[in-house]
């Protein structure tokens, strides 16, 4: 009721600062809006003035799709007839504004707004300013109660950053540490993964096989403005299981790249590949201009996933972010599939003051950076201009090049006991894989303002507070 009487009453009902005075070329009759059409000015921050006229529908007559949107108790579909009033009359609308709120429980109003285009192509930038505009305007939708704002208010837009972020893998330690900095963004993050343990409390969480269609289905169901794609059957594992690999690291993969890019309006797909894909061994120098070369199953099914990114990317349907991760300290102790866990086990054992065999050498090179700097790369890559990457769209996240022993030496410092609890006997096959890293250039990385940990105290001290 409060909402119909501002809007008949023309009340600049929603931005204070962007609307004008609204007017009714055709006006509600005895208290029905249906049918009724207003014109509502407005110049939103981009610069634009819209002159936007706008009829109330039934919501029996708007399409399906549309209607399957409905969440909340309370819903208005209104329809954008054109910017002339010789539009009012016109046979197809250039698209829909569905609105829908209700009592929160807690003397407050949730309400959501969804735009949805039809005949007014836009851009994934167009759909950013229309959001913002969105946000502030129902954040006005209720009567402000003792002075305060309605308790909860969520605005979606098709493709635009306030519809979800999905993020698979949410369970690993890489991505609960995604998930929570996205919710302390405000975020409407949906959180996918096997399991749905370790995943933090208020993402909607869909736990599933990546490789069903109905759990990709679940997690798109409200649609996408991004995606964090972190799942994989990791190194060791694909090595046992080349098949287990393929069905998740590459068909679940393409299937999601097909399915996100038609529930969203282009959105960012961010892709974890990994350095495997450079194989082993490493030439003497690495920087953008190294050929992939995989020798391990693992590698190779990320090779080729980063040509899937970039070719979507370049079709123009995705957003295309792919970041090649190095060793990623500390993961949490336990069985994880991957030949390089013991880089983090290494902590985990001189923080317990335990004795630790270290299967490569002491002056073994690793390219490493913190879990804690490699969510805010993660981060990073949501809103980053695409265009300052490579025609790849990929690029090595930076590291810091560490011989084995000085990073045991450090971490030994910060917990106060021996580096002699490290005793070294290399392992043929892993000091090849993992401890003969050479020096590393990150130059279209570090273009893009991706970052490593700075110093090697830095990274340990990180490293150590998230175990």
């Amino acid at each position: 009721d409060w909402f119909w009487s501002n809007m008949e009453k023309g009340f600049i009902l929603w931005h204070p600062e962007q609307h004008e005075p609204l007017s009714w070329p055709i006006p509600p009759r005895h208290g029905n809006p249906l049918g009724a059409v207003h014109n509502a000015p407005q110049t939103w921050d981009d610069g634009r003035r819209q002159n936007l006229f706008i009829r109330f529908e039934r919501i029996e007559d708007v399409p399906a799709p549309l209607r399957e949107r409905i969440r909340l108790d309370h819903v208005i579909i209104v329809a954008g007839l054109g910017f002339d009033e010789a539009d009012i009359h016109a046979d197809q609308v250039l698209g829909y504004r569905l609105h829908q709120w209700q009592d929160d429980g807690a003397g407050g109003v949730i309400g959501s707004s969804t735009a949805v285009g039809l005949g007014k192509p836009e851009t994934h930038a167009d759909g950013r300013v229309w959001a913002a505009h969105a946000a502030t305007e129902i954040g006005n939708w209720a009567p402000w109660r003792d002075g305060a704002r309605p308790r909860s208010t969520l605005s979606t837009y098709r493709g635009a950053s306030l519809m979800p972020v999905i993020v698979t893998g949410a369970g690993g330690f890489v991505g609960r540490q995604i998930v929570s900095r996205l919710l302390a963004q405000g975020r409407e993050v949906v959180a996918m993964d096997t399991v749905a343990g370790g995943i933090p409390a208020g993402a909607r969480v869909i736990a599933g096989d990546l490789g069903n269609a109905d759990v990709r289905a679940e997690a798109l169901s409200g649609g996408v403005s991004s995606v964090i794609h972190l799942a994989t059957v990791p190194g060791g594992a694909a090595e046992a299981d080349p098949a287990a690999s393929r069905r998740i690291n590459i068909d679940a993969m393409y299937d999601l790249l097909l399915e996100a890019s038609a529930a969203g309006n282009k959105p960012r797909f961010v892709y974890a590949s990994s350095i495997a894909v450079y194989g082993d061994p490493l030439p003497a120098f690495v920087d953008d201009a190294t050929p992939l070369s995989p020798k391990m199953i693992y590698g190779a099914h990320k090779a080729m996933m980063e040509h899937a990114v970039a070719m979507f990317a370049n079709r123009g349907i995705i957003e295309g972010v792919t970041v090649r991760l190095p060793g990623i300290l500390a993961r949490p102790k336990g069985p994880s599939g991957m030949k390089s866990a013991f880089m983090s086990n290494l902590f985990h054992a001189l923080k317990a003051g335990e004795e630790f065999v270290c299967p490569v050498s002491a002056g073994g090179t690793i390219w490493a950076q913190s879990v804690a700097r490699c969510a805010d790369n993660f981060i990073h890559a949501l809103t980053l201009d695409t265009a300052l990457l490579p025609p790849t769209y990929a690029g090595t996240l930076p590291a810091q090049r560490i011989p084995r022993g000085d990073l045991a030496g450090e971490i030994a410092a910060q917990c106060g006991v021996s580096p002699d609890l490290v005793r070294y006997e290399p392992d043929a096959a892993l000091e090849v894989a993992f401890a003969a890293q050479p020096p590393l250039s990150t130059a279209a990385a570090e273009k893009a303002s991706f970052a490593h940990d700075g110093d090697l105290a830095t990274l340990v001290a990180s490293a150590l507070k998230t175990l």
